[in-house]
């Protein structure tokens, strides 16, 4: 069944690919991206007897999804509503809901985002990403992981970076239960300084850059969660959750790589 999430990645492929809008005037032009998902991924048939008439209903049925999508766009700046230029004549007389344009910022991260920039955006798709590394660090790390993207697409960054310290601490337990039994290594972690014996335990012999590069990661996450901890405002919002979330991913693919069962 289709997705807002699902909506998302085609409507990103088609903008990438300049597939988006067959009219002037928009960057994406709501009709004809729906239209190019209905005729590329269900594959509706132009000469089908009826096709009018299924191509209508299926397209009022999921339009709510890839309305959501482009609203979910412009909120991050990457599109906007309206035409490109001011005054440029475009089908529709301009209705919102129906054309978008790319943002300066938007045509800049279009050109250049990761495959792991796209997917926090696209929630569904950056859980996938944790995914592939819950079978050695457990379902904590992926719940608790899951549940930052859900943070951060609510808009609660907050809380957001605070579940992915929590994640973090996840990888760690599990890195630490692959060289000692679980029950010294969780009565080691709830002692005074655990963290940091924790931690000692895993690098305390490796060589100064591991040292300093799983050091690197686990500052950035432990200081946002601590933060977070604490009763006093904070100014924690998107840009740090967003760098929390990449952190927390590539903390897993370098423990993985760095640290062999």
């Amino acid at each position: 069944m289709l997705s807002v999430d699902d909506a998302m990645a085609f409507t990103i492929s088609a903008l990438r690919e300049g597939r988006a809008s067959q009219r002037r005037g928009y960057d994406v032009f709501t009709g004809d991206l729906i239209y190019g998902y209905l005729t590329t991924n269900e594959k509706l048939d132009r000469q089908s007897v009826g096709h009018d008439r299924l191509l209508l209903e299926r397209t009022e049925s999921i339009s709510p999804l890839f309305l959501g999508a482009l609203w979910e766009l412009c909120r991050r700046g990457v599109l906007r509503p309206g035409t490109k230029v001011f005054n440029e004549g475009a089908v529709g007389n301009d209705t919102f809901g129906h054309g978008f344009s790319l943002t300066p910022a938007g045509v800049v991260w279009l050109a250049g985002a990761t495959y792991e920039q796209v997917a926090t955006v696209i929630p569904g798709r950056f859980v996938e990403l944790l995914g592939t590394h819950q079978r050695r660090f457990g379902p904590g790390f992926l719940s608790r992981g899951a549940e930052a993207v859900r943070c951060y697409s609510a808009h609660a960054y907050l809380a957001s970076c605070a579940m992915c310290g929590a994640a973090a601490e996840s990888v760690v337990l599990a890195l630490a239960c692959e060289r000692r039994p679980e029950a010294e290594v969780i009565k080691t972690y709830e002692s005074a300084g655990g963290r940091g014996k924790i931690e000692n335990l895993l690098i305390g012999q490796r060589p100064p850059h591991v040292q300093r590069d799983f050091k690197s990661f686990m500052q950035l996450l432990t200081y946002w969660r601590d933060e977070a901890s604490h009763g006093q405002a904070s100014s924690i919002g998107e840009v740090e959750a967003f760098t929390s979330l990449m952190g927390l991913l590539r903390l897993a693919r370098y423990a993985d790589e760095q640290f062999k069962p």
